[in-house]
């Protein structure tokens, strides 16, 4: 018995389309439970986002039928969408990274401390001409 994420567990949290922990085979299900991504799908969501929170930082404690029982009972019944929160790539980033040959973390550290003539030296530096890369 597999459960799909966002096409079984999400859907009887958020839209009540069923309870899964059948009786009998409940612990069959609590060890496909996955908290970790149901956490992180209620998190994207302002109204679900301090539930998600709080059964986060109770997980330790708590078995998955619990964390599950927990989110079905107080998440209002409701249809969400929206796209996941996603990090945003920045070409300045990019550069320093390749010209300095540091980690992504480093780079955003020390973006700050350049001005705009030490990151247009960088580009032109980084330059690599051709077609598309515009050294005369």
């Amino acid at each position: 018995m597999e459960f799909d994420l966002f096409k079984e567990w999400l859907p009887s949290i958020t839209e009540k389309k069923g309870y899964l922990f059948e009786k009998g085979k409940e612990e069959e299900i609590e060890r496909k439970y996955p908290s970790f991504m149901i956490n992180r799908a209620l998190s994207q969501y302002e109204d679900t986002v301090l539930l998600a929170n709080e059964v986060n930082r109770m997980s330790a404690s708590l078995d998955p039928k619990l964390q599950y029982d927990f989110l079905y009972h107080l998440v209002p019944k409701k249809r969400r969408f929206s796209k996941w929160a996603k990090a945003q790539k920045s070409d300045t980033i990019n550069m320093i990274v390749e010209a300095y040959n540091i980690s992504v973390r480093k780079a955003e550290e020390i973006s700050d401390l350049l001005s705009e003539d030490d990151i247009e030296n960088l580009r032109t530096y980084l330059c690599k001409g051709g077609k598309d890369g515009r050294k005369s």
